[in-house]
């Protein structure tokens, strides 16, 4: 290797281990990094003579993803904008109006996460055109994978450093703020860590029947295949374990078939099939799968629960695969632009109201909703000319193998995860494709060197311009506007403005906007709150705002709705709950509480709050809207007999009338209207106790119900029978007899006419 290229490798090198061990690459300052040192790495090969005979597919498809980009960049005439993008770029017009400032007009939705996009994808053809240099030798395909393969094992030992130690932040300096994996690694989330390790997996496994190597090296790579296939199991993620298990298949499968079915120039390998290669497969293969069953158990089980009611659950990926597509039919033609996912999907998936997506969960879907339908089958086009060139190369032996099953990995996990958006992924995976894409290269006369120096130095000078962009507040993301602007304690408009700007369809600024209005007394806070509600239709602080809005003008019904709506969706209930039993009267606040909220949790809490009038209001709302649900009317009768409500008791018995209640409700129920002075009522409710199968303190509560309603009527001797039976039945233990002594002396006094009447 030549000493300018010995740098490039270097500096390339470094890059992919600081996309990998610095958190991914997650934050913009880590890919200033990895975009500085590719820099050196372009820099040393600026002067070489040596040019690719052809275009490498791995660079022709970064390259149209990377123009795409841009384009969504360039401004142009709002009527071209307002044609491919009608619903996006009118919301992005209207709050630009309303907050009087200036965003970036062209097809992107969210500029700066769309110059991040292109910084991406700049770093990844950096990585392309380094590698596939190297990876014109099997000598240097051989140490890219051997490299990558590497870096990924000793990920996998610092996840183990960390279980062992029982770590719970990174490296001992970072403590993850919004991840929670369940195994401790360089990538916070558990399904890229996953991914990662299932790469490292089936990279080690066939690097280890690479035969051109010594025999402790290849020992290694067994190991580090095991140490991998248990850390990938160890995430929990059942997209890298299915993605694992396709890629060790496609490995063994390929290898075999390599022995099979040899081209011409490698008709020996046959002959080794049994005597060398079938050995050590079964060997690398059996130590993979006994260090994954050992640890899979929570993984499998995860497996075993998946079921189809996921895709009904609003927080499934399926529910968000179905809501991008209502962000394709609104701009099928360009998307919504790279990078603006996150703050123009909130608008259109319900579950938005509680959680945050930053992306699409499937690769393939992603692309049509950042790039549209034409630009995403751009990018398919160059995935399948890669694809097409890594099989013609099919027989070419292990390494081959090797970059084609780590392929196989990230293209199925692509389906369930977004791992690939990470650059301590896309790095690496970039470093194998150009180990199966690279074309030959050849010494360039004065006109082609000329050429290939003007398109290195513009990438290097792209590349230079990229970090003090990543570092810059022209690329900040959502999370970062929004933690700054939540960490102020006295925003002013100005200080909510430069977000607006940024991310015009952004429901945050607006949203913060609105209170500093409201604090002042200014109308316009109304206008602000209502763009907001646009942009993030079901968030439940928006609502509450709106409700509280409305409270204060005296609009209490309006105030009701938007209540209603808060309710629904908020993570703690109770404090809601609290707020609109207090503020509303009794039927506006049972309004305010949808009809479909759980009965039990619902009216405990009301209950708690001392509001059983709004608990038996609702309660009477639920059975209209859902007349047979017997435990909205077993809740009724109990709430209007803990509040004494006999009119709710009334409302159950008209609307629970069909419906069997429990014993304990019916001798609530009847309690309530004996002590309302409805004695005969009291005993139609509990008028089969004789029959009842229940507890005997119910059975009991019944009988002494019926004996008491006879004496309200003054039918004393119905009343003594009534005790006699009771006391014969069998029920009245002989230290609860004395209730029974006590009401028949008083029957009897009251016969003789000496006691009081009762």
């Amino acid at each position: 290797m030549r000493r300018h290229e010995a740098v490039a490798a270097a500096a390339c090198l470094a890059a992919t281990t600081v996309a990998i061990f610095v958190v991914g690459g997650a934050f913009r300052w880590v890919q200033a990094i990895v975009a500085g040192l590719l820099v050196i790495a372009l820099a040393a090969i600026w002067r070489s003579r040596r040019v690719a005979a052809r275009l490498s597919p791995l660079i022709g498809a970064l390259g149209i993803a990377a123009a795409l980009s841009a384009l969504q960049l360039l401004p142009l005439p709002a009527g071209l904008i307002a044609q491919l993008e009608p619903v996006g770029a009118g919301l992005r017009d209207d709050g630009a109006a309303l907050a009087q400032v200036s965003p970036w007009r062209a097809l992107s939705l969210d500029a700066p996460g769309t110059l991040r996009g292109v910084t991406f994808f700049l770093i990844l053809l950096a990585v392309a055109a380094v590698t596939v240099r190297m990876a014109v030798s099997e000598r240097g395909r051989f140490r890219i994978l051997a490299s990558v393969a590497g870096l990924i094992g000793l990920a996998a030992l610092v996840i183990g450093v960390h279980e062992l130690v029982g770590a719970t932040s990174l490296y001992g300096v970072y403590h993850p703020e919004q991840a929670h994996p369940s195994v401790l690694g360089p990538l916070l989330n558990e399904n890229h860590l996953g991914g990662l390790m299932a790469m490292g997996a089936v990279l080690s496994m066939s690097l280890a029947m690479y035969r051109r190597q010594h025999s402790r090296l290849r020992a290694a790579w067994v190991v580090l295949a095991a140490a991998c296939g248990a850390a990938t199991v160890a995430s929990q993620s059942r997209g890298a374990t299915l993605a694992l298990l396709a890629g060790a298949a496609m490995a063994g499968g390929l290898a075999l078939a390599q022995r099979l079915f040899p081209g011409s120039e490698h008709r020996t390998r046959r002959q080794q099939l049994a005597t060398k290669s079938l050995p050590i497969a079964a060997i690398v293969v059996s130590a993979v799968v006994v260090i994954i069953y050992g640890t899979a158990g929570n993984v499998s089980e995860q497996i075993s629960r998946t079921s189809f009611t996921e895709i009904h659950e609003p927080k499934s990926k399926f529910a968000i695969w179905g809501s991008t597509a209502e962000l394709l039919e609104e701009s099928p033609w360009v998307g919504v632009g790279r990078g603006a996912f996150e703050p123009a999907f909130t608008r259109v998936h319900p579950a938005a109201s509680i959680y945050s997506f930053s992306h699409v969960e499937n690769e393939y879907l992603q692309a049509a909703a950042d790039w549209g339908l034409p630009g995403a089958a751009l990018i398919g086009l160059g995935c399948l000319w890669i694809a097409v060139v890594a099989a013609r190369r099919w027989r070419d032996g292990p390494l081959v193998v090797a970059a084609v099953s780590c392929m196989v990995v990230v293209a199925l996990q692509s389906a369930v995860d977004f791992g690939a958006e990470l650059l301590g992924i896309a790095v690496p995976l970039t470093a194998v494709i150009a180990t199966v894409t690279y074309v030959p290269l050849k010494e360039s006369d004065s006109r082609q060197q000329w050429i290939a120096r003007g398109v290195r130095t513009s990438h290097v000078l792209a590349l230079v311009l990229c970090v003090p962009l990543l570092l810059a507040d022209a690329t900040r993301t959502v999370v970062e506007d929004h933690a700054s602007l939540s960490s102020g304690s006295s925003l002013q408009l100005s200080d909510v403005a430069a977000a607006t700007a940024r991310h015009p369809l952004d429901y945050y600024p607006y949203a913060l906007a609105a209170q500093i209005l409201a604090r002042e007394g200014n109308p316009q806070s109304v206008h602000f709150l209502n763009h907001a509600l646009r942009l993030h239709p079901r968030n439940a602080a928006l609502h509450h705002m709106a409700a509280r809005m409305l409270y204060r003008g005296r609009h209490f019904e309006q105030a009701a709705i938007e209540y209603a709506l808060a309710l629904h969706t908020v993570p703690q209930r109770q404090p809601l709950l609290a707020e609109i039993a207090s503020a509303l009267p009794p039927k506006l606040a049972a309004a305010a509480i949808a009809a479909d909220e759980p009965v039990e949790t619902t009216v405990r809490s009301l209950l708690e709050l001392k509001r059983g009038d709004v608990a038996n209001e609702w309660l009477v709302r639920v059975l209209e809207a859902s007349p047979g649900n017997q435990r909205a009317c077993e809740w009724l009768y109990s709430a209007s007999t803990h509040t004494g409500d006999l009119q709710a008791a009334l409302s159950a018995g008209r609307l629970c009338g069909n419906i069997a209640l429990s014993f304990a409700a019916r001798v609530q129920v009847a309690q309530l209207l004996l002590s309302k002075g409805q004695p005969v009522e009291a005993i139609a409710t509990v008028h089969d106790v004789e029959s009842w199968s229940t507890r005997i303190n119910y059975k009991i509560s019944g009988w002494l119900v019926i004996c008491d309603a006879y004496e309200a009527q003054d039918q004393l001797d119905e009343a003594k029978r009534c005790l006699r039976r009771l006391d014969v039945s069998g029920l009245v233990a002989p230290e609860t007899r004395e209730q029974l002594t006590s009401r028949l002396g008083r029957i009897e006094a009251r016969q003789l006419g000496t006691a009081t009447p009762h």
